[in-house]
């Protein structure tokens, strides 16, 4: 709803300026009529559930938002995708809060508009985004929300709408042990690097999710490095090395954790430990 407007008011008469002292004291005298109407149907406007209220409606399959959901909560429950009239009839000033109780939504903005830059975006359960109209496209501002994403393989990790600052950790994988008769070691842990970066919704970010060294099963046989984990956090590539492979035999081991790097958190990984137990193939002590 777009509310009414209020004429400015003419020149105020000054008693410094005494030749125009009587035409604008008529004038803004006269003002005041038309300045008072117009200010009674803006809080007629206004208390009648105009763009200062918060209305709310229910949505739970796929629906557009329109003109008339300007100040509206939608709450929405489930997963399907949430169209938008186009940007010209919702108008500059139109907004929504999309809060999304359940499932993943997809906004769909009108035609070729996009929302935060994307012809469409996602958002997730938990999360709320403040929806805005600047005339000609959509954008976001999160409200609420915070999710947790583990990632393995390789790939890309896309940015949700509203989120412009994420936090990436990456963790080195661990060694195997070594296997030995009567000894065998505990294989070392890989690095950790922890780093917040801003990012932009809908972009990539790539990834590699390193592997545990592969396990060993013949007695007197060093176990296998972990491999190196990576994230590009924004142009910055943060790394967790795997742990080293344990090598030798009895006392003469390689113990050496992961290191981490370009993270504002580098944390190496935990040493391996001796035991005096035959047969083992276990993760590095990660306990600093």
């Amino acid at each position: 709803m777009t509310l009414p407007t209020i004429t400015a008011l003419p020149t105020a008469p000054s008693r410094t300026d005494p030749a125009t002292f009587a035409a604008r004291g008529d004038a803004w005298v006269a003002s005041l009529a038309t300045f008072g109407t117009e200010l009674n149907a803006l809080a007629a406007a206004a208390n009648a559930g105009g763009a200062l209220s918060l209305g709310r409606r229910a949505i739970s399959s796929t629906d557009t938002a329109i003109a008339s959901d300007s100040g509206k909560v939608l709450e929405l429950t489930g997963t399907f995708t949430l169209s938008y009239s186009a940007c010209a009839t919702l108008g500059a000033g139109w907004w929504c809060i999309a809060d999304c109780r359940s499932g993943t939504i997809t906004h769909d903005p009108s035609s070729s508009e996009t929302i935060d830059g994307l012809t469409t975006g996602t958002q997730y359960a938990g999360f709320a985004l403040l929806v805005y109209c600047d005339g000609s496209a959509l954008r976001t501002i999160k409200l609420r929300g915070s999710r947790t994403e583990v990632l393995t393989g390789s790939g890309n990790w896309v940015a949700p709408l509203g989120i412009r600052v994420a936090r990436a950790t990456t963790v080195g994988g661990g060694a195997s042990g070594r296997r030995d008769v009567g000894t065998g070691c505990g294989g070392p842990a890989g690095g950790t690097a922890i780093r917040t970066f801003a990012c932009t919704p809908g972009t990539s970010y790539a990834y590699v999710s390193g592997a545990g060294g592969t396990a060993v099963s013949v007695d007197s046989t060093n176990g296998n490095a972990g491999s190196s984990s990576t994230f590009d956090a924004g142009g910055t590539t943060i790394t967790g090395s795997g742990g080293s492979a344990p090598t030798g035999g009895g006392n003469a081991v390689a113990l050496t954790g992961g290191a981490a790097t370009s993270g504002e958190i580098n944390i190496p990984g935990g040493h391996g430990r001796l035991t005096a137990s035959g047969g083992l193939s276990m993760g590095g002590d990660s306990t600093h």
